[in-house]
């Protein structure tokens, strides 16, 4: 315990960082709308500090194999040592894989993660409660992950304001109309 304050009470507690190498058993289903209630039983479990998370098979995703069979009783690997960039979207660790397991990167899975494993580059998965991990085999390993934002967002703002600019106009479009009509008319009588 840190401090209590008012009902509330601020815990420290050792952690691998964000790095964790983790056993993938069983699979949870979720979607944007119930990922939140479908991940409390895991949230709520010790399996964390267990290294056991379950993949997540999102929106109707086929739900990825286990890494273990059964229930693990040796852990699935170690982080030897990582390193982060946050402002820059970079984190990077060397991890030792006992067996075939998931590096989870403590981070929300977003379709923007990109990854590598030994300079390859691989597929992210989905891990609960909704974090970022890569599958990796038996051995040592460099895993690097970055992440890029949706670059078009400045696109998208231009054309939503000029729809928006065309929806205020739409009403004034006969008015408009007409004024260039009368100004039409006045011009041929001349």
């Amino acid at each position: 315990v840190v401090q209590s304050l008012g009902g509330s009470t601020l815990y420290e507690i050792p952690t691998s960082g964000y790095f964790q190498v983790v056993d993938r058993v069983g699979s949870i289903a979720a979607d944007r709308v119930d990922i939140n209630a479908a991940t409390n039983d895991f949230r709520s479990s010790d399996q964390a500090t267990r290294n056991i998370y379950p993949g997540v098979a999102f929106d109707g995703a086929k739900p990825a194999p286990d890494t273990v069979v059964g229930t693990p009783d040796t852990v699935p690997g170690s982080v030897l040592n990582q390193s982060n960039r946050r402002e820059n979207g970079l984190f990077e660790a060397s991890v030792f894989a006992n067996r075939a397991a998931v590096v989870v990167l403590k981070a929300t899975y977003d379709p923007g993660w990109r990854v590598t494993v030994d300079g390859k580059r691989a597929h992210t998965v989905m891990m609960a409660p909704s974090i970022v991990g890569v599958e990796v085999g038996p051995g040592q390993h460099q895993i690097r992950f970055s992440y890029r934002a949706y670059g078009h967002y400045p696109s998208l703002l231009t054309i939503g304001a000029l729809t928006l600019l065309a929806l205020g106009m739409w009403p004034e479009r006969r008015r408009w109309i007409a004024r260039g009509q009368r100004t039409l008319a006045k011009l041929r009588k001349n």
